[in-house]
Parts: C-alpha cells; structure tokens; sequence
C-alpha cells in the first residue's frame, strides 16, 4: 500500500477506503487466481468487512471506485 500513488485516488484517497480497496482487491486476488479456489467467498461479502464499512461511513460506491485505482494502480507495478 505505502508505494501506491494516492493522488490518483482523487476524492477516495481518505486512508480508510484506499485500504479497504487495496485489502478487497488482494485478498480476492489472492484466493480466486492463486489458489485457484472459485468457491471462495468474496471479502466485501463478509458479515465482518460490511461492518468495518459501516462503521467508518464507506459506501460501496466508495470502495467500487478504490477497487478500480487499486487495481490500476497494481498492474502498473506488475502486481498482477
């Protein structure tokens, strides 16, 4: 997380929503592409991670438009 570039998060770059998109897009990451396990449930679907966002007022719109940056901003590093 520390080596991506906030600026390109705009108006989503608030330290709460950036990590909950850089912890969305890894974990799935990691869980459907290397373990290859298509049954695994998605992170943002968890009773626990629908908490955290509630309790610091993220919405989904939020964590969809970190998710994209997040992403973008992986490939860039040859992350994927």
């Amino acid at each position: 997380m520390s080596s991506l570039n906030l600026a390109a998060f705009g108006n989503q770059r608030d330290i709460e929503t950036v990590a909950l998109g850089v912890i969305v897009v890894v974990v799935n990451y990691d869980r459907f592409y290397r373990q290859q396990n298509p049954e695994a449930d998605r992170i943002s679907e968890s009773r626990e991670f629908r908490k955290l966002m509630k309790d610091l007022n993220i919405d989904y719109s939020d964590i969809g438009t970190a998710k994209r940056i997040v992403k973008q901003e992986l490939k860039e590093q040859d992350y994927f």
